[in-house]
């Protein structure tokens, strides 16, 4: 079931990144993989969002079912669940649903209690052991921090509607709170980069070592 979810959501993004008429040259006939996460025509976004949604059901509800120990090892070493949860937070992002992306995410490798938000991810050492493949989980780290960053900037943007407050007490009160806010987002965000910056780095030097074995000269 699993490998059937696999099977079709790499037909879903040929189908969505096919330019149309072929041409000689293959990387033309394809467009860029950014693309998917372009804010396109309202339905379409839906649409994509929608398919995610029910491959990710699809997913989980095998994994629960799973008793065999290697079955879910793989599911650990190939987390599609979570490979997928990321490009449905990617969508939101894409529409600047950054509160949703956050949770969607946060949801791939966090099933506790509590709410989530662009500022209070859950961190690397929380969930890295729910996670065996290290490219997913510098993705991962990634996408949080990216969230935790835009979610600094929107508030540092708006810092103009402090202004608005009835009182010079009051102004000054949501002045600190949002100051605290963009450093807390910051901070949040600055781990999560560090994080996934040392995955990519033990990532290349794992190529590097396969580049270097015996027999590949």
């Amino acid at each position: 079931a699993v490998w059937r979810v696999i099977l079709d959501a790499a037909k879903f993004e040929r189908s969505a990144l096919r330019r149309g008429p072929r041409r000689p040259n293959w990387p033309d006939t394809l467009r860029p993989t950014t693309s998917l996460a372009a804010a396109g025509a309202d339905d379409d976004d839906q649409a994509v969002i929608e398919q995610l949604k029910k491959w990710i059901a699809a997913v989980d509800a095998v994994a629960d079912t799973i008793e065999d120990e290697d079955a879910r090892t793989a599911l650990r070493e190939l987390p599609v669940a979570v490979l997928l949860r990321q490009a449905l937070a990617d969508r939101h992002v894409a529409v600047g649903d950054l509160e949703e992306a956050a949770e969607v995410l946060a949801r791939a490798v966090w099933t506790g209690p509590g709410d989530t938000h662009p500022d209070n991810t859950p961190l690397l050492s929380c969930w890295e052991h729910l996670v065996e493949c290290g490219f997913t989980r510098a993705h991962q780290c990634l996408r949080l921090g990216y969230i935790a960053v835009l979610w600094a900037r929107r508030l540092a943007e708006r810092s103009h509607e402090d202004a608005e407050a009835y009182t010079a007490e009051l102004r000054s009160r949501r002045v600190v709170e949002r100051r605290a806010k963009i450093e807390r987002a910051a901070a949040r965000a600055r781990r999560h980069l560090v994080a996934a910056r040392s995955l990519f780095e033990s990532e290349l030097a794992r190529l590097d070592e396969v580049r270097e074995a015996p027999g590949l000269d």
